[in-house]
């Protein structure tokens, strides 16, 4: 990862902060840089690649008429394309706006390509254990927080919860794995990992509760029990499942 970032000029962040980097040194902001910056925010959260001048200015301008639209979006692209200084950066090809991939390393962008390769490396006929924990140590690296958080414009939430759902699901999927391979313990790393993204999620719970009374530690599994009980209970006023009681209920018998 490191060899790749290092070769790219300008670098973006924006897991759990948003930050922009050329060369080493970190790009200032401004008011005057407000619109090009709010640009370059919405080519994220759609993904960097191809995406529609047209959608860009009924996102950016949606109260303004199509063809004054597109004269603001090219006066905002020039003043990106400036602030970037590489003025190949951003790329314009059919009305279709691209990050240069040649130009920038993002961290959401090799959040997701990591993620892609774990995942098919667990669904291989045989995966190998030690790349699979060198691939997810580099991933864990990366996740220092929400997709731009603290941006509440609705596509970046949109984009948000859809890499939160991939992360989680692939938390789960590291979870079963190691589960399969009888181990506990490092099952129940990612199972816990998985409930600071989302303390809601009954499932983790379950897992957990598993994990731990398969390593004889049942009466961490009760307490974990009474977390997911309490969560429930205070976020959305519900209580545990039948499955949830099920494994509680295990954690008791001889």
């Amino acid at each position: 990862m490191g060899d790749v970032a290092t070769s790219r000029p300008l670098k973006i962040y924006t897991l759990g902060r948003f930050s922009l980097v050329r060369d080493g040194a970190a790009i200032n902001f401004s008011a005057k840089t407000k619109k090009p910056v709010e640009l370059l925010k919405t080519l994220l959260a759609a993904g960097g690649r191809a995406v529609n001048t047209d959608q860009l200015c009924d996102h950016l301008w949606p109260a303004v008429d199509g063809d004054t639209a597109h004269n603001s979006l090219n006066v905002t692209l020039y003043r990106l394309r400036k602030l970037l200084v590489e003025q190949d950066a951003i790329l314009l090809l059919d009305k279709k706006l691209s990050l240069n991939p040649q130009v920038f390393w993002v961290d959401v962008g090799e959040f997701e390509r990591r993620i892609n390769g774990i995942e098919a490396q667990l669904k291989s006929a045989n995966p190998c254990p030690v790349a699979i924990r060198a691939d997810t140590s580099r991933l864990l690296e990366l996740c220092n927080g929400a997709f731009l958080h603290g941006e509440a414009c609705p596509r970046i939430i949109a984009a948000r919860n859809r890499l939160q759902r991939k992360f989680l699901h692939l938390l789960e999927a590291l979870g079963q794995h190691w589960e399969k391979h009888g181990n506990w313990a490092h099952a129940s790393e990612f199972y816990f990992k998985g409930l600071e993204v989302d303390p809601m999620l009954e499932s983790l719970y379950q897992r957990l509760m598993v994990c731990h009374r398969e390593m004889g530690l049942r009466a961490e599994a009760m307490l974990i029990y009474r977390r997911c009980q309490d969560a429930l209970s205070a976020h959305l006023n519900l209580t545990p499942s039948r499955h949830t009681e099920a494994i509680r209920t295990s954690l008791t018998a001889d």
